[in-house]
């Protein structure tokens, strides 16, 4: 469970942190010269209201998490994959997608796309990311992960769990595969 805590919360602040620190600097630039004049007063409301919004949208979002845990407490946490900002675990999905986080039963899942990156294609041996979309009754999910065969293991995987799950763009053939199978993987950045 602590491993999935520290992936949402870590997921959760990169989403805000240059939001967080880009308002702080402002507000601390605009403190400097707060007694230069009207404008300059005005500058420094503007930055500290700039601050504050993002200050409490990170607030309600860390209170919306915790909320989100204790929804967790049921499930069997002891066998996990960590897949960038998703947890694979036997029954169901834990994902930090669309700014919001979601726990989705794989009985559930209606849809699995993979999106591959077209660059690929049009230039040998060029990689880039891959992104798995998936809708499971009112909830979606968005794993970034690094290539195809990523793509593809996690792609069986999901079948080998729901076999009336719709694919598309799977270009492998199906094969049985188990959670124990599977690596944690991580997106690199290309810089």
């Amino acid at each position: 469970m602590n491993e999935i805590k520290k992936l949402m919360n870590k997921t959760m602040l990169n989403t805000y942190v240059f939001n967080l620190v880009l308002g702080l600097v402002l507000v601390i630039i605009t403190a400097l010269f707060s007694n230069q004049g009207v404008l300059a007063k005005l500058a420094f409301g503007i930055s500290v209201a700039y601050c504050g919004l993002f200050l409490s949208l990170y607030g309600g979002k860390a209170a919306l998490l915790q909320k989100f845990y204790k929804t967790l407490e049921t499930e069997d946490t002891t066998q996990l994959k960590v897949v960038e900002n998703s947890v694979l675990l036997n029954k169901s999905l834990v994902s930090f997608s669309f700014n919001i986080p979601v726990l989705i039963q794989y009985k559930d899942i209606t849809l699995v796309r993979n999106e591959d990156n077209v660059f690929e294609k049009a230039r040998p041996g060029y990689k880039g990311n891959h992104k798995i979309y998936i809708k499971a009754q009112d909830k979606e999910a968005l794993i970034p992960v690094s290539d195809g065969q990523v793509a593809n293991k996690i792609l069986n995987f999901l079948q080998t769990q729901n076999s009336s799950i719709q694919f598309q763009n799977k270009t492998t053939e199906f094969e049985e595969t188990e959670l124990s199978s599977l690596d944690n993987y991580k997106v690199s950045g290309r810089f």
